[in-house]
């Protein structure tokens, strides 16, 4: 996908959004749920951004992210409780429009993440 390419309804590129989207939720689900240890949950935010996970990142639950495939934990990361990440699919431009309507939906906007400190 190209930066500010238009991902129409019903598409190959859409259902692997989606289906990115449900396996977010899912994860985002299972470490809301419950308490989990740190490294139980480091290993479900590498399951959420498809990347290892420093054990000098530090969440604390809730965290809700939408897709997280594009978020990226560095060294010494702390997140504290009710934090959210809108991770962009693509890139901040990329714009969803749905066939059925021909609405655009606005793009997502990531805020940048300070290793080292608090976000």
């Amino acid at each position: 996908m190209r930066r500010g390419e238009l991902i129409e309804g019903g598409s190959p590129a859409h259902a692997f959004m989606h289906g990115a989207s449900q396996d977010a939720l899912r994860v985002v689900a299972e470490l809301n749920g419950s308490y989990h240890p740190p490294e139980q949950v480091r290993a479900l935010l590498a399951e959420l951004t498809g990347r290892e996970v420093p054990e000098s990142v530090t969440v604390f639950p809730p965290f809700y992210s939408e897709f997280g495939k594009g978020l990226v934990l560095g060294e010494g990361v702390f997140i504290n409780m009710g934090a959210a990440s809108r991770t962009p699919a693509a890139s901040p431009s990329a714009t969803a429009r749905s066939s059925a309507t021909g609405r655009r939906s606005p793009p997502s906007t990531t805020a940048p993440t300070r290793s080292g400190g608090a976000t």
